[in-house]
């Protein structure tokens, strides 16, 4: 094990266990609302809405367990592909540990910029109106900075490490075998990318809560749904555009060569038997190539990401009938 580095400080809030995962979902979920709610900021005009609050919750619950899901399925999908990758075993073993193991100097980096964007953001909050209420309590006042400041330094955490999974897998395509017969094992590469959108889609789903308190500014959510936004898109392509590349590439250089096989055999009326069944058995081969996928996904990567793609509209139609709802029983 490489002392030099240790265990992601976000992955050691989730124990391992059945049933571990939606347990902490739980349990953080009812000590922020708890903490939120004995602070006043539940039921009083602070400077942190009710809403906000709840968002703050909600999304902490949410990330950190399925930040653990992702890591431990990104994990898997390297383990099913190591048999294919053509490189050492130290190598393998130094890509392996950095799925879930970062550097002092990585961690302090990213605890650094979460606190940063947590700084910026504070800074364009507090120039709008709405957001000039002060607290009524130091303890509203805390629970008020505190949530926030958490949300940043949790999604900064999750973010920055997800896509530095994405580049690895970005970097051992380069390694991988690959085998146009049998493209089963890239299908990997797809499920890191699907599944690494997953935190960012549910993080997406949770900004319309803020969207049902009117006074909330804009400013409170549009830097957070880009930010996710952007790095959703890039969690995406990094690990898939490579290997596209790749299976085109080597379907197209497998169909040239099979081509010049068959241009270099007698013509079908002139062939003698032997030739003829090694002639149709290139043309079954070069048949069978042809149908191979450039795109390393298979039905169930499809079907799940479809199922991601919807949640976030459906939130935000969810909430914006809620609005309606409510403003017509008031």
């Amino acid at each position: 094990m490489n002392r030099r580095t240790r265990r992601l400080w976000l992955l050691a809030l989730v124990p391992a266990g059945p049933f571990v995962k939606p347990l902490v979902a739980l349990t953080i979920l009812t000590l922020l609302l708890g903490w939120f709610w004995m602070a006043g900021i539940l039921s009083d005009d602070q400077t942190v809405s009710a809403t906000s609050a709840i968002f703050f919750a909600v999304i902490l619950a949410y990330v950190v367990p399925v930040f653990a899901y992702i890591t431990a399925k990104t994990q898997q999908a390297f383990a099913d592909l190591a048999p294919h990758l053509q490189t050492d075993a130290a190598q393998m073993e130094r890509w392996r540990q950095s799925i879930d193991r970062k550097s002092g100097r990585w961690i302090v980096a990213n605890l650094s910029l979460g606190l940063s964007l947590w700084l910026l953001h504070t800074l364009l909050l507090y120039q709008e109106p709405a957001q000039t209420v002060q607290p009524q309590s130091a303890s509203a006042l805390i629970a008020g900075v505190a949530g926030p400041l958490l949300v940043w330094l949790v999604m900064t955490c999750a973010i920055h490490a997800l896509i530095d999974n994405a580049l690895l897998f970005r970097r051992i395509t380069q390694c991988v075998q690959i085998d146009l017969i049998n493209p089963a094992p890239l299908t990997a590469f797809a499920r890191v990318a699907v599944s690494s959108t997953l935190a960012l889609i549910g993080a997406q789903a949770a900004f319309p809560i803020m969207l049902l308190d009117p006074d909330v500014p804009l400013a409170a959510s549009v830097p957070g749904l880009v930010t996710t936004g952007a790095a959703m898109a890039a969690l995406f392509i990094l690990p898939i555009w490579p290997v596209h590349r790749a299976l085109a590439a080597a379907k197209g250089a497998e169909l040239q060569r099979v081509n010049a096989l068959l241009h270099g055999m007698p013509a079908p009326l002139e062939q003698s038997s032997a030739q003829w069944d090694q002639f149709g058995s290139i043309l079954l081969y070069r048949r069978e190539i042809a149908t191979v996928h450039e795109w390393p996904f298979d039905t169930g990567a499809v079907t799940r990401l479809a199922f991601y793609l919807i949640i976030p509209p459906l939130s935000w139609v969810g909430a914006a009938i809620i609005d309606v709802a409510v403003e017509r029983l008031m």
